[in-house]
This record gives C-alpha cells, sequence and structure tokens, in this order.
C-alpha cells in the first residue's frame, strides 16, 4: 500500500529515469554535429565572456551579452529531443540549475544576476559540463558512423 502511494508522488525525470533506448533512440550523425556544434558555440561565448576577470562582466557590456548567451544556448541544449542521448548522464539538479539561471539571464537580467554565482558558472560550472557533454557526443571510436 504504501509503495504505490509514495510512487504517485516521486518525480520521475524522464531524461535519467526513463529506459534510455526506449524513449530516445541512437542519435544520428546530423543530430550528433548539431550538438558539438552548438556545444562549440557555447564554448566560444565563454571565451568572449570571461577574459576581462569577474568585475569585466558588466551591465551593457560585450562580455555581460556574451555570458548570458552561453547560459542561454547551453539551456537550450536540453529542450532539444534529439540531443537526449548526450546529455543523458547529467543530473536532474544540474539541468534545474541551468534552467533557472537561463530564466533570469533571459527575463530579470544583470539587476537580479548574482556576480559570484554568474562567475563561478562561467569559469567552471559550464566548462566542466561542456567538457562531459563534448566527451558524451564523441562517436565512440569502435562504432563505424
Amino acid at each position: 500500500m504504501t509503495s504505490e502511494r509514495n510512487k504517485r508522488f516521486t518525480r520521475v525525470d524522464p531524461v535519467t529515469d526513463a529506459e534510455p533506448d526506449a524513449v530516445h533512440p541512437a542519435p544520428t550523425p546530423s543530430a550528433r554535429q548539431n550538438f558539438l556544434d552548438a556545444v562549440e558555440e557555447i564554448t566560444h561565448a565563454l571565451a568572449l565572456a570571461t577574459p576581462p576577470g569577474a568585475g569585466g562582466i558588466t551591465r551593457r557590456s560585450h562580455e555581460y551579452y556574451a555570458a548570458n548567451m552561453a547560459i542561454i544556448r547551453t539551456a537550450a541544449l536540453f529542450e532539444e529531443d534529439s540531443f537526449v542521448p548526450f546529455h543523458r548522464s547529467v543530473p536532474t539538479s544540474q539541468r534545474r540549475a541551468i534552467a533557472t539561471m537561463r530564466n533570469i539571464a533571459a527575463h530579470a537580467g544583470y539587476r537580479q544576476m548574482d556576480d559570484t554565482v554568474l562567475w563561478e558558472t562561467l569559469t567552471s560550472d559550464l566548462p566542466r559540463l561542456l567538457s562531459s557533454l563534448r566527451t558524451a557526443a564523441e562517436p565512440e571510436r569502435d562504432s563505424p558512423q
């Protein structure tokens, strides 16, 4: 009785908790390339945003807009069904955090940004995530493409 009732209130994340191949088939070569291209665009945006240091990301600066684009584009990676096989291992909490930052960047803007969290995201969290996503999307050496 309690197991069925508890199950009813358990959140199931369709990306990490579902049967992977039942919901999302193997990625096509074009989906893989599109994903890797998107990851490189985000990496480029980070490279534009971070050179002046944490104090260089100020309201209306080019670095601020590049930082926001990196966050918005990263969140978009998790919205495309054909990209699911590449980010299946990203924890739900991390995807939610990215979505929250995307919402702040897109809707509230600079006045709501926490400079310390933004800098940590741009210089530590996103590069680590992008590296992991890039590795996950690389074709396996043993499988024919």
